[in-house]
């Protein structure tokens, strides 16, 4: 999460343009991968979302995505996780996972669960790669920074979720009411239930879902199964999450718009002759 916000202050300028660097580049890998001239009907749909949501981030201040968060770097993470998934590349997929780790918990369960898919596959040298890029990562960019003191107060954090979410359903108990998510209908006396559930459907969702596709794959074609496993994890994840803070919900959203927009050119190289459509 540090990295990134180095060259803003080293420059003395305001660290909000680095936010907003990382949502400007995440809409220019759309605006790259963009072809309105395949599948013209879904692809002015998915142009039509794309600019509700770009102006929906600038137009309104509600979410707090620019002024108050630093969701900018973890959405631009995320997005370039869906590039490498896309890509194949081991090392590149290494790298923006744990990038992505570093940066938000919310990649918690889809570590094992891609784990279990390389197994599947039996791909021993991606998961040698996959675990090496991790550590080295791991090593270079958390702990020789700021040290196993730091580690160990993070790994901590999690506990202090159900007290935190306490305050602030007393505090701002809009929060809950104005977010997506389940927690509202939690409430404030059942937020050790939600943990518990955000916990573990994190980390069985994803595998559950890597094992039945392998099972069915033999019957039918199923495409980039851990991009899929991604984005059911991050579905979960927010879902259940104790405090639904709207700026967090966005990655989502652009994970999806990615997905959606590689998924429409996919299918026009495919399908022959689809872009009359």
């Amino acid at each position: 999460m540090w990295l990134p916000y180095v060259p803003a202050i080293a420059l003395g300028i305001d660290m909000r343009w680095i936010t907003m660097a990382g949502l400007l580049f995440s809409f220019a890998v759309f605006l790259f991968l963009y072809r309105p001239e395949i599948h013209r009907y879904l692809s002015f749909f998915t142009g039509v979302l794309a600019f509700l949501l770009f102006w929906w981030i600038l137009a309104d201040n509600t979410p707090g995505i620019i002024s108050v968060s630093e969701e900018g770097v973890v959405i631009a993470y995320y997005v370039l996780l869906v590039l490498a998934l896309t890509s194949g590349n081991p090392w590149f997929i290494g790298i923006m996972a744990s990038l992505c780790m570093l940066s938000r918990y919310t990649l918690v369960g889809w570590i094992p669960a891609y784990t279990l898919h390389l197994l599947l596959e039996k791909k021993w040298k991606q998961i040698g790669i996959f675990a090496l890029t991790g550590l080295l990562c791991f090593i270079l960019l958390f702990l020789l920074p700021v040290g196993w003191q730091t580690f160990w107060r993070l790994a901590r954090l999690p506990g202090n979720y159900i007290a935190f979410a306490g305050r602030v359903w007393k505090d701002s108990p809009d929060v809950f009411s104005t977010s997506p998510g389940f927690a509202f209908f939690f409430g404030p006396r059942r937020i050790a239930l939600l943990h518990t559930l955000l916990i573990g459907l994190s980390f069985i969702v994803p595998s559950g879902f890597i094992l039945y596709c392998h099972a069915v794959k033999k019957r039918r074609q199923i495409a980039n199964i851990p991009l899929a496993a991604l984005k059911l994890a991050l579905v979960i994840f927010y879902c259940f999450i104790d405090v639904p803070y709207l700026y967090l919900f966005y990655t989502s959203s652009f994970v999806s718009l990615i997905i959606i927009t590689m998924l429409v050119r996919t299918r026009d190289e495919i399908t022959p002759g689809s872009a009359k459509g």
